[in-house]
């Protein structure tokens, strides 16, 4: 603990002084974690955009806040390795494992991305998140037990020769998402592993070929999610006419 204390000191130092790049004014560096709530010792997952391409990252996660101060609390500040960003500055499905608060039986939490870099000159503290530890015993909402993404496929009604195209979105980011396409007395087809960007959106093509269209009616399509040891699902429905 004290180890983390002294780079919370010296992460805080840095930041009172650190001059801030141009590219990385306040709002273009975003935080997300999934789910929004949980209890202690839960998983949850970050993912982010706007950051530096190809730079290691740390967490820092501070219950109630970073600033706050409160002997109840004490203990309830941890630094974790993160990952490394893409050559797009983003990331997607990182997962903290074991968090546990201390004293207290619930709070709020705030997990703020850093630079592990000190020559980065943009600055250390980069985005803030929002994650609420519930005390034991307290029920979860769906939202937090599961993935609840959803699908749209377009055109709703599809002639033989055209492209369908199924949009996947409001997931996690960095789920895998399983597709499976059933046109009308036909078997299955399966689209996928597809790994999700960020924000928990992927787009996929099909092509609806003669043997697809070779009968009218509705086809169903429905994605299963995975990430880590939560899941979900989602359905929705195109029209294939002659």
């Amino acid at each position: 603990m004290k180890t983390a204390r002294y780079l919370l000191v010296v992460i805080a130092c840095i930041l009172g002084f650190w001059p801030q790049h141009p590219t990385h004014a306040a709002g273009e560096t975003i935080l997300l974690v999934w789910p929004f709530e949980g209890h202690n010792g839960d998983t949850f997952y970050l993912s982010g955009s706007g950051y530096l391409p190809n730079q290691p990252l740390l967490f820092v996660i501070a219950c109630p806040s970073l600033l706050g101060s409160s002997t109840a609390g004490d203990g309830n500040v941890q630094i974790k390795v993160g990952l490394t960003t893409n050559t797009a500055g983003t990331f997607s499905g990182f997962a903290i494992k074991g968090f546990m608060l201390h004293v207290l039986p619930a709070s709020p939490c705030e997990i703020t991305a850093v630079y592990a870099s000190v020559t980065v000159a943009s600055g250390p503290f980069l985005a803030t998140a929002l994650y609420n530890i519930v005390a034991p015993g307290t029920p979860l909402p769906a939202r937090a037990r599961f993935i609840e993404g959803h699908l749209w496929a377009t055109p709703p009604r599809v002639r033989p020769g055209v492209n369908e195209t199924i949009h996947i979105y409001d997931a996690w980011g960095g789920s895998l998402a399983q597709v499976t396409i059933r046109f009308p007395h036909q078997k299955p087809r399966t689209i996928g592993p597809i790994h999700l960007d960020w924000l928990g959106r992927a787009d996929r093509t099909v092509r609806v070929d003669g043997s697809a269209a070779s009968q009218p009616g509705n086809a169903t399509v429905s994605v299963s999610f995975l990430l880590g040891d939560r899941h979900g699902s989602a359905r929705t429905s195109f029209t294939v006419v002659r």
